[in-house]
């Protein structure tokens, strides 16, 4: 029984043989395509028309924001200030109102490595000139 099977298995039958595992054609069960991979059922294209009329999908196509805001807090999220407090000349009540990618460009730029070599007043200064969005608090 065992020689039965060991031969039925053997040449390029064995899954061992390069290619072996994929003699067996597969198809697209929508459109009939040749597929590549036997893993799948449907080739790219119809595969990704499935999974937009499917509604059990679409759910997962929305975006990070979804459906728990309002325009008017989507433009705030997109759109609104970050407070950066810095200390410059001494003085410690200095803003710097910075949009959300800016401010994370700031940081990206190894904002401490510059404190660290003394040169984030000079940094601070240039960027101020550039974009202009520092504003003084006033203490009350």
């Amino acid at each position: 029984h065992k020689n039965k099977i060991r031969i039925a298995n053997s040449g390029k039958n064995s899954s061992s043989y390069k290619d072996g595992r994929t003699l067996k054609k597969y198809y697209c069960i929508d459109c009939g395509k040749e597929l590549t991979g036997y893993s799948h059922k449907r080739c790219i294209s119809c595969n990704s028309k499935f999974m937009w009329q499917n509604s059990k999908y679409r759910k997962k196509n929305k975006t990070n924001l979804g459906n728990k805001h309002t325009e008017e807090t989507k433009s705030k999220l997109r759109n609104g200030l970050d407070k950066h407090h810095i200390y410059l000349d001494g003085d410690d009540d200095k803003t710097l109102l910075l949009t959300g990618s800016k401010h994370r460009q700031l940081h990206a730029r190894a904002y401490n490595y510059l404190v660290e070599i003394g040169k984030i007043d000079n940094y601070i200064k240039w960027f101020d000139e550039k974009y202009g969005l520092f504003v003084k608090e006033e203490k009350s």
